[in-house]
């Protein structure tokens, strides 16, 4: 697929606000963008491979607008929808996924629509919740490296 032409989906999208439940192919399109991927806890599918989710469904009350919608994949919505986790929506756009035993996870946006949140947020919130797993199991093996060479250098010396 050739890109034809650019669109800026901010303008007048982002703040848009639909009365009816079905989600419109732009606002569709800006939640994509914005998200990434799934915004599930530890969840990395791709955001074209998601359903649109009201974060308050709109049987209760949830408007049909970017600020309350994201992507998440069918496992996760099913979790959601089943009551295995539950998610807040803070101002800046997180999601904060409240787990049975009271856990929380927060998840960010990670598409390439830049969210007026991320420039909000402090530095320990800008990672996903993919980055911070990776970069701590990266800590743990420089540790486990260092532990495991320690020894040998002492028994050389």
């Amino acid at each position: 697929m050739n890109v034809t032409s650019i669109r800026n989906l901010r303008e007048g999208i982002a703040e848009q606000i639909v009365d009816a439940y079905v989600v419109p192919a732009a606002m569709a399109a800006y939640v994509r963008g914005r998200d990434g991927t799934c915004r599930g806890p530890g969840c990395s599918i791709p955001a074209a491979n998601c359903d649109i989710d009201h974060r308050i469904p709109f049987d209760e009350g949830g408007l049909t607008t970017p600020a309350n919608l994201h992507t998440l994949c069918r496992t996760c919505h099913n979790r959601k929808t089943d009551g295995v986790m539950k998610v807040i929506m803070d101002a800046q756009g997180a999601d904060h996924w409240i787990f049975p035993d009271g856990s929380v996870v927060v998840t960010l946006p990670d598409g390439p629509i830049v969210w007026p949140g991320k420039r909000m947020l402090d530095g320990r919130w800008r990672q996903s919740w993919e980055e911070r797993t990776m970069q701590r199991r990266a800590l743990r093996r420089e540790e486990n490296r260092r532990e495991h060479q320690e020894p040998r250098e002492r028994s050389i010396a």
